[in-house]
């Protein structure tokens, strides 16, 4: 299946929601349990899907999309799929 752009598994939301605290790539991987290698994947990924080259850039387009809200919240409407 193929996801549309606005949804999220549940591991982008956790890590989107993250960055868009302030965290960093080794703080959300702690946090989460999970490497950073993965963290850097989803964030390579996430990149790519809103056509970004930063973290800031993820942010940005995140909230100017109404994804987010500016404290990293995902605003309603946005349903989540599993992750795999």
């Amino acid at each position: 299946m193929i996801r549309q752009p606005t949804e999220f598994t549940a591991r982008e939301r956790d890590i989107l929601s993250l960055l868009a605290q302030g965290h960093n790539a080794i703080e959300i991987a702690a946090d989460l349990n999970i490497t950073t290698n993965y963290i850097y994947t989803i964030i390579r990924l996430l990149k790519a899907r809103f056509n970004v080259k930063t973290c800031a850039g993820i942010i940005s387009r995140a909230i100017s999309e109404g994804i987010i809200d500016g404290e990293g919240v995902f605003l309603q409407g946005r349903q989540e799929q599993p992750s795999h």
